[in-house]
């Protein structure tokens, strides 16, 4: 019975790998330093306007929010109203002012 942990015939006849040519380490930085400056010419404009836009959405999202804080509920009829009103329009429901 052979030991598996031995080394066989075929695992020490293979020949060390080659090193890479300059042309392809060359080549290589080449290809970083373009998509480098891909980068520097359309990424950082393109993240540039998702945080434009993001930011207009986050304020929208505040604007909202603070719209939604003005409106109360008819305590009779469950209709949206505004904060201070007295009188529900659809129901005519007099309260008083308290939130």
């Amino acid at each position: 019975m052979t030991n598996p942990y031995e080394p066989t015939a075929t695992t020490t006849d293979t020949p060390p790998p080659e090193p890479k040519s300059a042309w392809k380490v060359t080549t290589g930085l080449i290809g970083w330093c373009f998509a480098g400056l891909v980068y520097l010419v359309i990424g950082w404009p393109v993240a540039a306007a998702l945080a434009f836009f993001y930011s207009f959405n986050r304020k929208g999202l505040a604007e909202k929010e603070a719209l939604e804080a003005n409106v109360r509920a008819c305590p009779n009829c469950q209709r949206e109203i505004g904060a201070n009103s007295r009188i529900c329009p659809r129901c005519m429901t007099r309260f008083e002012n308290s939130i």
